[in-house]
């Protein structure tokens, strides 16, 4: 499951409130081995980065949540094992000037049947919820709305990768 979103700081802070309704708590989705083991965060108190990050319902202990160490230069590195840890993986999207460019949220894996369709509930509202959001052309995602106001004012471009995106005119969420 995959859905894109162009979002800017302001419209991240309405996906974390979200996320913080529907008791998800936020982890990283790599750290350094030797520092400390990161620890869940309260989605409200998660200061977003470009950085990607995950969400894992309350009710799960860091058991839940699989690591594995990085390979091919990330000696040291503890990486999320997706297929084996029942999360939902934010991309979050990333500015490049006045460019912004998508991020995405998805569900991989399926760990452990019931902690799964857990996290597809979670994820599901968390999509349902950015699919209020305005539409761009050719379905390439959803885009928040102090994004929206940002590009009807030809003050920020959205792109996918090299492909410049546009809102679709006139559509409102589903």
């Amino acid at each position: 499951m995959h859905v894109n979103f162009y979002a800017i700081e302001e419209d991240m802070k309405l996906l974390m409130r979200v996320a913080e309704e529907q008791k998800l708590r936020v982890m990283p989705i790599t750290y350094v081995i030797e520092e400390e083991n990161p620890q869940p965060i309260a989605a409200k108190d998660y200061e977003v980065t470009d950085a990607q990050f995950c969400f894992i319902p309350k009710e799960f202990t860091l058991e839940d949540i699989k690591y594995i160490e990085g390979q091919k230069g990330k000696k040291g590195v503890a990486v999320l094992d997706r297929d084996e840890s029942p999360v939902i993986v934010c991309a979050p999207p990333v500015l490049w000037g006045a460019k912004l460019d998508g991020g995405h949220l998805d569900v991989e894996g399926e760990a452990a049947g019931h902690k799964f369709s857990l996290v597809e509930r979670r994820y599901d509202f968390l999509m349902r919820s950015i699919k209020k959001w305005a539409r761009t052309d050719k379905n390439q995602g959803y885009v928040g709305p102090a994004t929206e106001k940002l590009v009807k004012e030809k003050r920020l471009q959205l792109g996918l990768g090299k492909r410049s995106v546009t809102l679709w005119a006139g559509f409102r969420g589903a």
